[in-house]
């Protein structure tokens, strides 16, 4: 995934005064998202949405005052992950 590029595009007009951020993914970081977007059944020009659900994943941990998600297994275990690690 060393291959992402962001670029922060923010118009400077003062009475449109819109936030814009844009990011592309190249060589293996866009597999993963296809990937991910594959298990999830998001067509490939949704691929932002998937950008989304994780934000949405992170918001809900830092909304509820922890860092760690606990995750339960198809085996009944139970794994730790900490998001500012991942």
């Amino acid at each position: 995934m060393a291959d992402e590029q962001t670029q922060n595009n923010t118009p400077t007009t003062p009475a449109e005064e819109k936030e814009r951020f844009d990011i592309s993914f190249g060589n293996g970081a866009l597999k993963k998202l296809k990937e991910l977007a594959n298990y999830l059944s998001v067509p490939d020009d949704k691929l932002g949405d998937i950008l989304v659900k994780g934000m949405k994943i992170i918001d809900a941990v830092k909304d509820a005052g922890e860092d760690k998600i606990i995750i339960e297994t198809k085996d009944g275990k139970r794994e730790t992950i900490n998001i500012r690690d991942l």
